[in-house]
């Protein structure tokens, strides 16, 4: 499931990160049973993580989710932060939790 996202400024939002869980064959999964979504996002340059919390975007069955950019996600300290942001997305379930494989996104500017 590896993707990649290009966002050309930081700050862009508005923009949905559309993620669809799979297994190693590439069969999307049912999702639906997740308690919560949540976007795990390290940083450019090793400044620190983020999170942001994310959604089906239907009713989970398609194992499609989604978190959509809000503004001023994009930036460090007030300041833009261009690079390569790395992205996971983590469920949640009553009794375990599943992280995907890591993804890209890149912020030109």
């Amino acid at each position: 499931m590896a993707a990649t996202f290009t966002v050309y400024d930081a700050d862009d939002y508005g923009i949905g990160l559309d993620v669809t869980m799979t297994d190693d064959a590439g069969a999307a999964q049912d999702v639906s049973a997740a308690t919560a979504v949540t976007y795990l996002v390290d940083l450019p340059n090793g400044r620190g993580q983020k999170t942001w919390a994310g959604a089906f975007i239907n009713d989970g069955t398609d194992g499609r989710v989604r978190y959509t950019l809000a503004a001023g996600d994009l930036l460090v300290d007030g300041r833009h932060m261009a690079g390569e942001w790395k992205v996971r997305v983590r469920l949640t379930y009553a009794a375990s939790v599943k992280t995907s494989a890591e993804m890209t996104l890149k912020v030109v500017r």
